[in-house]
């Protein structure tokens, strides 16, 4: 009876390997000949009343054979022309993610010839109006626009958080002595007044921009946290350094520009705190949000994974746009209306999951800091376990060498709080997540570890050049620095 038993088993094992291969055999030659047409349609497209064989000079042979190489890398096998230029439903982002790999495409392709197609002119409208209706005329001169520098700084703020910007480029000129250009931006004349302008310009190397005379707002809408992608997209520098008002900096900027994650893959983002587990929900709203195959990257998120609600923190993020042109407009596609409103608002919390996002959408390739967050401040009793120390102080992020690196949330006391936003906060303790889990009031509960001297000291240099009140005549002396709480 078991050998009837185990001929039946392997006979069984034979078929479903046989059935396995033929389907995988069938998916070949159906994407082969989805391959195949695909070419001759970017050569209709490309190459109007020509084909491979009637191409006669060599350097047009190698644009040909480039751009469907170009064109079957990202993923736009399932396309063809009439069906980019249909109507696309607003919550299908699988369809947007599609769309912006076909644009991915052509902006690395010819300028002069793609520019005379239809489907792109279609594209651009469709999803990037608000960039050729104001400052640029073509997706392609802003592209131009990003080698005036090779690096620089983009700071979003308004005038609740301008104190924070003010220390934050004071911390960059003062503590770590770099002239590296910063590029501060706000959404109209309402969002940032006339004195904290005229002030952040008399900072050398400081440029202040309203962003709404550079894409067009009236479509944009743009409020919040929406501004800061768009602040990326107009730096006028190739390697951009995007940094919240309220981030505060442990380390000099070479340490982002220079980090080998960044190098290697031309992105560089952060990790939110692991909180609030999903279900299957997520699973498979991130599964219909990204074209097939579901990248490596996508697979080992916490989000697909189901282990938290939050995957990036978007206080530091470092984009080079020459490489990731196509990622960085696909991000900014995410905080648009109607999709940021109807769809990502809805999905995620403001606009930190969108960076990793919109790169997944076009296969861009980025690096996702590997060490886990932590918690930095001072010890005390946390009331909700009862009493049990614990820091509930800044989100901080760490090196790869557990050096701590930046920390969000301001190097006040209390940025929320006026009255608290004129004490400095009492920094001598970080602990990890891994170590520990968050508690419901976002603290840690240990292991804790004291700052060395060194951190000490430059975290006290960095909390001498905080002025709660920039605009102030008399400049803040020695006596008159703001107070640490402890």
């Amino acid at each position: 009876m078991l050998k009837v038993v185990v001929r039946y088993a392997i006979a069984l094992a034979i078929a479903l390997i046989f059935i396995i291969v033929v389907k995988y055999a069938v998916d070949d030659y159906d994407n082969q000949a989805r391959l195949q047409r695909l070419r001759y349609t970017v050569a209709s497209e490309l190459f109007p009343l020509q084909t491979d064989s009637t191409m006669k000079s060599l350097e047009e042979r190698v644009f040909w054979n480039d751009t469907v190489k170009l064109v079957e890398d990202v993923g736009v096998q399932e396309y063809a022309r009439v069906r980019l230029m249909e109507p696309r439903s607003v919550d299908d982002l699988h369809e947007l993610g599609l769309r912006l790999r076909a644009m991915t495409a052509y902006l690395d392709s010819n300028r002069t010839i793609v520019e005379k197609s239809p489907v792109y002119r279609q594209l651009v409208e469709e999803h990037f109006g608000f960039i050729t209706k104001k400052q640029f005329k073509s997706l392609f001169d802003l592209k131009t626009s990003f080698t005036k520098h090779k690096r620089c700084i983009a700071v979003p703020t308004g005038n609740k958080y301008f104190r924070f910007a003010n220390h934050l480029i004071m911390t960059v000129r003062r503590v770590f002595e770099s002239e590296m250009p910063v590029y501060v931006y706000y959404m109209g004349k309402d969002d940032l007044n006339a004195t904290a302008i005229s002030h952040l310009n008399t900072i050398s190397n400081v440029h202040t921009t309203d962003i709404t005379t550079i894409f067009d707002n009236s479509t944009l809408k743009l409020h919040g946290w929406d501004v800061k992608p768009f602040a990326m997209l107009a730096a006028p520098c190739e390697q951009v350094l995007l940094l919240d008002a309220d981030t505060v900096l442990v380390k000099d900027l070479a340490s982002f520009f220079e980090h080998p994650g960044f190098v290697k893959k031309g992105a560089l983002f952060f990790k939110d705190r692991t909180l609030f587990p999903t279900d299957t929900h997520k699973q498979d709203w991130l599964k219909g949000l990204v074209p097939k195959p579901v990248s490596k990257s996508m697979r080992k998120s916490r989000m697909f994974r189901m282990h938290s609600s939050y995957e990036q923190e978007a206080g530091v993020v470092v984009i080079d746009k020459m490489r990731h042109f196509g990622g960085l407009l696909a991000v900014c596609r995410l905080n648009s209306p109607p999709e940021r409103d109807t769809v990502m608002h809805e999905e995620t919390h403001g606009d930190k999951e969108t960076f990793w996002l919109g790169f997944e959408m076009v296969n861009a390739t980025y690096h996702m800091h590997t060490p886990l967050p932590g918690s930095l401040g001072r010890i005390i009793p946390d009331h909700e376990l009862k009493d049990t120390p614990a820091i509930c102080g800044k989100l901080a992020h760490f090196t790869d060498t557990d050096d701590l690196w930046w920390f969000n949330d301001s190097i006040a006391d209390c940025k929320q709080d006026m009255d608290w936003a004129d004490t400095v906060s009492d920094l001598t303790h970080f602990a990890r997540e891994g170590a520990a889990r968050w508690t419901p009031y976002l603290c840690l509960p240990g292991p804790f570890h004291e700052l060395d001297p060194n951190t000490k000291a430059l975290l006290t240099k960095i909390q001498s050049v905080y002025e709660p009140d920039p605009l102030r005549v008399n400049r803040l002396t020695a006596s008159t620095r703001p107070k640490v709480n402890i």
